[in-house]
């Protein structure tokens, strides 16, 4: 018996909502890695909200879809964070210089951006297909995760 459970459901589902509110205004400005930080964000917080009520208080395999598509989500989110981050800090940089760039500058920024917060977070999820150990395992009150074995193609394919 989990004692936090209807505050876990309800923070996430909050959390949901709040970070959805300033989406908005970075895809207006085609700012790529805050837009996909949001959107990880977000897409995580609503799985987190789903599985903690699915799963509650049993581990029975009742949407085996959902769980191959939300276990996917949440291990390229651990590689989409930190690709989302380093493109926050190149826009923060290329704000600084003093170089003024034209349209066709900011639009292959925006894809280059764009590339990195979703592509390589893509590519390592799929990658990690070849260092899996099953298809996906299910924790009680937790949901669904895909596993990764401890072995050394794990390295150099998920790790680093």
């Amino acid at each position: 018996m989990d004692p936090t459970y209807p505050l876990y459901p309800i923070v996430s589902f909050i959390c949901f909502i709040l970070v959805l509110i300033p989406l908005p205004m970075h895809l207006h400005l085609r700012n790529a890695g805050t837009s996909m930080y949001i959107i990880w964000t977000a897409a995580s917080c609503l799985i987190l909200f789903v599985n903690s009520i699915v799963w509650h208080n049993n581990a029975i395999d009742k949407a085996p879809v959902w769980c191959d598509i939300s276990g996917r989500i949440l291990l390229g989110y651990g590689t989409a964070i930190p690709a989302c981050g380093l493109c926050i800090q190149r826009r923060l940089y290329l704000a600084t210089r003093i170089t003024i760039t034209n349209q066709k500058e900011k639009m292959k920024f925006f894809f280059q951006d764009l590339f990195v917060s979703l592509g390589l977070p893509l590519l390592f999820t799929a990658l990690a297909f070849i260092v899996q150990g099953n298809r996906y395992d299910i924790f009680e009150d937790f949901g669904c995760i895909i596993p990764i074995y401890n072995v050394w193609p794990v390295y150099p394919i998920y790790s680093i």
